[in-house]
Order: structure tokens, then C-alpha cells, then sequence
């Protein structure tokens, strides 16, 4: 479970732990875990990135 930094009607802030992806992608196709899918599974909506991190920070 993702820490939820602050969360209102439209944004959701999380705290993003190093070797988590934000999203899917093809460069990593061996990662199961994306922070939106768990953001989303969390809070039970559909989630948008506003501003990523890289995967190592």
C-alpha cells in the first residue's frame, strides 16, 4: 500500500518509493507493480500521472 501525502477531490499526492514505476512500459517489461494500478486500487478511481519520478529515485 502506497503512503497518500495529501488526497482531495481532484488530486491524489503519493509517496513514490525508488524502483517503483509510475506506469507501464516496454523498456520494463519485467515489472508487475506500477504506482497508478496501486494508487488506483487504493482509492478506487482512475488516476493520471501530473509529474513522474524515475524509477531509481
Amino acid at each position: 500500500m502506497l503512503q497518500i501525502l495529501y488526497q482531495d477531490e481532484a488530486l491524489v499526492a503519493i509517496h513514490k518509493p525508488a524502483g517503483l514505476l509510475v506506469h507501464r512500459t516496454y523498456l520494463a517489461s519485467e515489472a508487475a507493480e506500477f504506482a497508478l494500478q496501486q494508487v488506483r486500487d487504493q482509492i478506487g478511481q482512475h488516476v493520471y500521472p501530473v509529474h513522474r519520478l524515475d524509477r531509481p529515485t
